[in-house]
């Protein structure tokens, strides 16, 4: 059961990704530096008696400790917003969007499908960017994460008139066993 997709406008999607997408990392970035100005700010606080060339040495490995908390931060991010927000990030929610399983088109994105999904922008993300580029150059619109977990991005509109049109669907199949007019 897919939507329809000639009736999506697929420049209008793209943009909308490329947006919320945008606004995600904003997100992520915020997250993860609010994260080490507390880590400093902790460090600074309780472990100023420490010799100053051992605070030194410790500043100088905070891009380490950077890296694995942007990475932790991606990943979350990514995998409790599609887990827990029925496979909406808050860029999602923002510009219209919502990601969708077209194999078991229900509202929530399973726990599987938003880890690997996760990964997927994961592996974008360790790969140099460049990879987040490619529902752009691709006439389906799907990128890495897509291909990960078996889903693609849509807009809400057209997902909830999906829904509607499943539904009818199953109403139809059923029958009633009591006729009402007896």
């Amino acid at each position: 059961m897919e939507i329809a997709k000639p009736t999506q406008d697929l420049k209008l999607l793209s943009k909308h990704r490329v947006y919320a997408f945008t606004f995600d990392m904003f997100m992520v970035g915020m997250t993860s530096k609010l994260i080490m100005l507390t880590y400093r700010s902790f460090f600074t606080s309780f472990f100023y008696q420490l010799k100053y060339h051992v605070q030194q040495s410790v500043v100088a490995g905070l891009p380490v400790v950077h890296l694995s908390v942007l990475m932790a931060v991606f990943f979350s991010y990514f995998f409790i917003s599609y887990y827990t927000s029925e496979g909406k990030t808050l860029g999602k929610m923002i510009f219209g969007l919502r990601v969708y399983s077209p194999a078991k088109p229900e509202i929530h994105l399973s726990l599987a499908e938003s880890a690997k999904r996760s990964l997927g922008y994961l592996v974008c993300y360790v790969t140099g960017l460049f990879l987040f580029a490619l529902p752009l150059f691709r006439k389906d619109q799907k990128g890495v994460p897509d291909f990960f977990s078996n889903t693609e991005v849509v807009f809400e509109d057209f997902f909830e008139q999906h829904l509607v049109d499943v539904k009818a669907d199953d109403d139809e199949d059923q029958f009633d066993l009591f006729d009402e007019a007896a």
